[in-house]
């Protein structure tokens, strides 16, 4: 006889019964499957919101500007850090996908959000004047030109995560802090004001109780602000017609700020400190920010 299964409700003591050749058959009275592989959700929603002026004023007296700002807010309910092409180690949610509403910490500021960015770009050549001045001194002072961009953008969306990562038992080890509700920014996390800036403040922040996963909505702070402004100055030297010497000062980060990286995020020794410097430009990959850079050139142009 074929082995059937049937599904009841409640729990059905297994019984045995004759077949027609005299063997036993076992009636199954419920199946319970379970499910011991990993389990995933890589689904997620953003949100794009912005007002972006751009105002250009071009050649007139000599100047020729552009200028652009965007106000923004990006929002999402991906994980932190999460790799949008392959699922690993610490990509995962706060809450476990079984919960109900697992996303709950995690919808807040993207990763790439930065609700202020401004791009200001110039280039102004100087009219000639003092045209009833002796030559020597016309000869000094037109020609002259300058150009540059300016930037600024708001500082990186921070979360800030509990020292004990698996406090809440879920394995997951994506546990975040506590947050008293207090003011986040200052405190002292610093010992030293050597390379030490203090920005989040240690005592609003708590590791989060066993059973729990913490309070800290993803993104909820700010890191540093980037500004930089990098300029030239050039002048012309006439020497016969169609050829003149070309002098050029290019001046890198020229007020010579410091751009500050972003804190240290986990509870701990590191909290709230920041101690490096941010990528110039905002490439990952340049070197940090560096300080005020002189280049001068001049060349024959004929």
């Amino acid at each position: 006889m074929r082995r059937r299964s049937r599904v009841a409700k409640k729990p059905l003591a297994p019984s045995k019964a004759r077949g027609a050749m005299g063997r036993t058959a076992h009636r199954i009275s419920s199946v319970r499957l379970h499910w011991a592989g990993p389990v995933a959700n890589t689904g997620g929603n953003t949100n794009y919101n912005s007002m972006q002026l751009s105002v250009e004023q071009r050649m007139r007296y000599g100047l020729n500007v552009l200028f652009n700002y965007t106000w923004s807010r990006a929002l999402n309910d991906m994980p932190w850090n999460q790799a949008a092409t392959s699922i690993g180690g610490g990509n995962s949610f706060v809450y476990p996908i079984t919960m109900a509403n697992f996303k709950a910490l995690d919808y807040g500021p993207a990763d790439f959000n930065h609700p202020n960015v401004t791009a200001l770009s110039y280039v102004y050549t100087i009219p000639k004047f003092l045209n009833s001045a002796p030559g020597p001194v016309r000869y000094v002072l037109n020609d002259w030109g300058t150009s540059g961009i300016f930037q600024y953008r708001s500082g990186d969306p921070l979360t800030v995560w509990s020292s004990q990562s698996n406090n809440s038992g879920s394995g997951q080890n994506r546990d975040r802090a506590v947050w008293s509700g207090a003011t986040p920014y200052g405190g002292t996390p610093c010992t030293t004001s050597v390379n030490c800036r203090n920005w989040l403040n240690p005592a609003s922040f708590s590791v989060n109780p066993a059973g729990t996963f913490g309070n800290v909505v993803k993104g909820s702070f700010a890191g540093p602000h980037y500004v930089d402004w990098d300029g030239s100055l050039t002048r012309k030297f006439p020497i016969t017609e169609g050829r003149y010497l070309s002098f050029e000062a290019d001046y890198f980060n020229l007020l010579n700020h410091t751009n500050l990286g972003d804190p240290g995020t986990t509870l701990g020794s590191s909290f709230g400190k920041i101690t490096s410097t941010s990528p110039q430009n905002l490439a990952g990959t340049a070197p940090q920010n560096d300080p005020r850079i002189a280049q001068l050139s001049l060349k024959l142009v004929f």
